[in-house]
């Protein structure tokens, strides 16, 4: 509920101190986390690209499956970043 809050208001911070705090507590978050941690990052004031990026990334490495609409929103906060050639590498990674 907090995790989903914090995403709603775009609040990165929030969202990334509960994640941490799953982790800390050894919990492994799954998917659903990780996603409200990347709309967070991509609809947040900041456009926070380059973290949504790495979550893709960690997410990956822990076996999850990165879904099209959170590969998507990380696009968009690459965009919104002006963050133009990791964008292009995510689509052209996305493409194949």
């Amino acid at each position: 509920l907090l995790l989903e809050a914090s995403s709603q208001l775009g609040d990165v911070r929030g969202c990334l101190a509960v994640v941490e705090e799953m982790m800390a507590l050894g919990l492994q978050p799954a998917s659903h986390a990780f996603d409200r941690l990347i709309h967070a990052c991509t609809y947040g004031a900041s456009g926070q690209g380059e973290l949504g990026l790495r979550l893709l990334g960690h997410m990956r490495r822990q076996g999850l499956e990165v879904s099209v609409v959170q590969a998507n929103r990380v696009l968009q906060g690459l965009a919104k970043a002006k963050l133009w050639q990791p964008a292009l590498q995510l689509l052209d990674d996305m493409l194949q």
